[in-house]
């Protein structure tokens, strides 16, 4: 379906429901709580901020432990944001509160579903009790008046950190809004792609256990329209510091890298000596195939070679849309009939892998990039995680080229760059009032109130922030660049 065509029978459908529509018009408070994909989170933070909190006393709730700098972004991975709402928002309520919750990734999202029914007795990750949760708004450490780059302008915040998760609570909490960076049949086509119960995916003797037997997102029981396509999100091959220094150090002394490259610096722009690394040489490493790419970097290398080439690969759980994208489009898994498990499936940390870690965030998984502890000494971390992140690099890490091109914005709107997903928008049935503006904010691009997806195109291509992609041609000059649905395919013209 073209974007012209969704986005009329959008309209349509946001028009039937608002004519029948109550809800939380008049409110004093809105609440939106929603939970997916943490590829977005960084992006999602900032748009709230930006197009929907009036100047003021905002307050930033999240589980992180650790205070952030002037400038600097909240690192937990469940956050609510509350504020005065914006004249120029277009809700009605005068305070909001607007949630996520990223742990676990974009498997959470169908929560939206009105016969959705999770289990509550296990989970995807370690750092939630709960399939779907979100932070409590009191009993947390408080960082007081911080100044928050965002978008182009400073936005002084009440950081609370240290904010304890809590359960949703039956019949007073709803799942408003879920975000997957992946089409819904890559979490059906493929058992790769379903959530396994906490600590299965390390078990030697019986093996991983899915947590649903089967899991089917039921997208039939959405508001009408959902899901919609939002933006795209490019992801990038994080390297240690180790390891892109190794990498840059080979590549110069092979002429893949001009002679004017330093070894272990990360030059500006970083594209200019990003080391490569090549689809192919990246599936063979996240295959489950024994392939010595499998732990030993050793064939990546061939002019300076490293006396030990052990590494980390640092991957996201199952369920998480970050590791469908690495399935899809490295592995082909989730792509072939339905009825056929593909013969190419992602390592998991069992058996001989004992250099696979297994991380519940995005955030996490940098972490372990960053600062390996699978390694066998060697300091060569490597991972997939969304370009987003890239401000969040540090110690020399950073993206590897990918078949000679940087993970960027810039490229993927051009086509020249195809590791890219499109991120999708899913809503739940019952949604009215407040909650129904923010969700036609996420899919349109009209005159009115802030559009987030006109926010999101204009947070891709700033100045300082990168990784995400205007999809519609009113926003992106360069579209109709896309993978429409296909992530196996990659980024291609439509």
């Amino acid at each position: 379906m073209s974007p012209k065509v969704r986005k009329a029978a959008l309209g349509a459908a946001v028009a039937a429901v608002f004519a029948g529509a109550a809800g939380s018009v008049g409110a004093t408070t809105t609440t939106i709580l929603g939970t997916g994909a943490s590829a977005a989170k960084n992006a999602l933070q900032l748009l709230i901020l930006k197009d929907y909190c009036t100047p003021g006393t905002i307050n930033f709730y999240d589980n992180g432990t650790a205070t952030i700098s002037a400038g600097g972004q909240p690192g937990g991975s469940i956050f609510v944001v509350s504020c005065g709402s914006s004249s120029t928002s277009g809700l009605s309520a005068s305070t909001i509160n607007i949630g996520y919750d990223t742990t676990g990734g974009s498997w959470k999202a169908f929560a939206v579903s009105s016969t959705a029914v999770f289990s509550t007795t296990g989970s995807q990750s370690s750092n939630s009790a709960e399939p779907v949760a979100t932070v409590s708004l009191t009993g947390c450490s408080l960082q007081s008046n911080i100044a928050m780059a965002v978008l182009g302008n400073t936005v002084t915040i009440n950081y609370n950190y240290n904010c304890k998760a809590r359960s949703l609570v039956p019949g007073t909490d709803i799942v408003t809004y879920g975000l997957t960076d992946v089409e819904p049949v890559l979490f059906t086509t493929t058992t790769d792609n379903q959530p396994l119960v906490n600590n299965t995916w390390a078990t030697t003797s019986a093996g991983p256990q899915l947590l649903f037997s089967p899991f089917i997102p039921d997208v039939a029981n959405e508001l009408s329209g959902f899901p919609q396509e939002v933006f795209g999100v490019v992801y990038g091959i994080g390297a240690s510091p180790k390891l892109y220094s190794a990498l840059q150090a080979d590549q110069i002394a092979s002429g893949l890298l001009p002679a004017t490259c330093t070894a272990g610096t990360i030059s500006s722009p970083a594209s200019i000596c990003a080391p490569a690394i090549w689809r192919s040489q990246y599936a063979s490493i996240v295959s489950n195939s024994g392939d010595v790419l499998n732990s030993d970097l050793t064939p990546l290398f061939t002019s300076v070679i490293p006396s030990s080439a052990s590494f980390e690969l640092a991957r996201r759980d199952a369920g998480a849309g970050t590791q469908a994208v690495s399935n899809a489009f490295f592995l082909n898994d989730g792509c072939s009939n339905a009825s056929t498990e593909p013969a190419s499936s992602p390592q998991l940390p069992v058996g001989s892998a004992g250099n696979v870690s297994y991380n519940g965030t995005t955030s996490a998984a940098q972490g372990k990039i960053i600062s390996p502890t699978l390694d066998g000494g060697t300091g060569f971390a490597i991972g997939l995680i969304s370009v987003e992140y890239e401000s969040k690099w540090s110690g020399g890490a950073g993206f590897l080229k990918l078949d000679g091109s940087y993970p960027s914005s810039a490229n993927a709107e051009l086509g020249r760059y195809g590791l890219v997903s499109q991120l999708l928008v899913h809503f739940h049935p019952g949604v009215t009032g407040d909650a129904l503006v923010f969700a036609n904010d996420l899919t349109n691009q009209t005159a009115g109130s802030p559009k987030i997806n006109e926010s999101a195109y204009n947070y891709g291509v700033g100045t300082v922030a990168n990784g995400i992609v205007g999809i519609f041609s009113n926003l992106n000059p360069n579209a109709p660049w896309g993978n429409s649905g296909l992530s196996c395919g990659g980024w291609q013209h439509l």
